[in-house]
């Protein structure tokens, strides 16, 4: 029986190179895979590098909702519970495809059933709020911070595709934008962006190549989403505003606004890089009426 250390091996190089998830996916997906294991198995057998797919097929529906239980005990919510086992039903997925060994407990384990939370969007004068007030860091590094949040509210960026980007991408009108799965689309760069983007460039006391990452740390070297994220809690805590408040708020933000001022859907959904449309809904939080008005404006039937 194959080793389960070659099938992690096998696992990464499908997810990098077939499914081309991004770092931050394979992370996390090994990350629950692992727990979910140590978790799971400490019953029949402990893991160790010897251990082996066989005893992956004594796995039973039990251990698993035991497992999902014990997760919820520990304040984890069923959204959370639904995020691992997809996971590890994607694990067990590969195993069978690749192996020819099939867990069935895992596979044909039903999803935990939860209601749609809708993402809270910042406000608007929350926003202008931190653009008109100073910061307390060196000034180079609050034009950078600045930067990035103009940018993600202009744009409805992801942090991790800001941190993507190069002093030459930042030169035109429109970004070129490497989303999930390397899908491109492109999105329109308001003067106003551009305006703090060149302040910052000023700024940084650092030589920025046009084809190296736009935005650095301290040292700089690229810059880690960690000390934007920090930025984000620092400002949570002098603002006193309240945990909602997160640099993916900002993308919500940036959908809700251009949904209010009668963006349609579909062109929506194109900046965001949404594959599915009712993501796109989810994001926006749209309201029955507001829905109502996108569809009567849009549906032949009304023109």
């Amino acid at each position: 029986m194959v080793d389960l250390s070659i099938v992690q091996a096998e696992f990464i190089d499908w997810m990098r190179h077939e499914r081309r998830m991004s770092a931050h996916t394979q992370e996390a997906y090994l990350r629950e895979i692992r727990q979910a294991l140590q978790n799971i198995l400490k019953t029949h057998s402990p893991l160790s590098p010897a251990f082996t797919l066989d005893i992956l097929m004594q796995i039973t529906s039990q251990d698993i909702r035991s497992w999902l239980a014990h997760r919820l005990d520990q304040g984890l919510s069923a959204r959370s519970n639904a995020r691992a086992l997809s996971a590890l039903k994607t694990f067990a997925r590969f195993i069978l495809k690749r192996h020819e060994v099939e867990i069935s407990a895992i596979i044909k384990m039903q999803s935990p059933r939860f209601g749609q939370s809708l993402p809270r969007p910042s406000t608007h004068a929350q926003l202008l709020d931190v653009i008109n007030s100073s910061v307390a860091e060196p000034e180079w590094v609050s034009t950078r911070d600045l930067g990035i949040l103009v940018l993600i509210y202009s744009t409805g960026l992801r942090i991790s595709e800001v941190l993507a980007l190069t002093p030459k991408d930042v030169e035109k009108d429109t970004l070129l934008v490497k989303g999930k799965g390397k899908k491109e689309r492109i999105v329109p760069l308001l003067e106003e962006a551009k305006h703090y983007i060149s302040h910052y460039i000023q700024k940084c006391p650092y030589t920025l190549l046009k084809d190296s990452p736009l935005f650095v740390g301290k040292q700089g070297k690229p810059l880690n989403p960690g000390v934007f994220q920090r930025y984000i809690r620092n400002l949570r805590r002098t603002q006193n505003w309240p945990e909602s408040f997160t640099p993916h708020a900002l993308r919500h933000t940036f959908a809700t606004e251009l949904l209010k001022n009668n963006m349609d859907l579909r062109t929506l959904q194109t900046l965001l890089g949404h594959e599915s449309l009712s993501t796109t809904q989810l994001y926006t939080q749209i309201s029955d009426p507001q829905l109502t008005a996108v569809y009567n404006k849009a549906h032949p039937r009304n023109t």
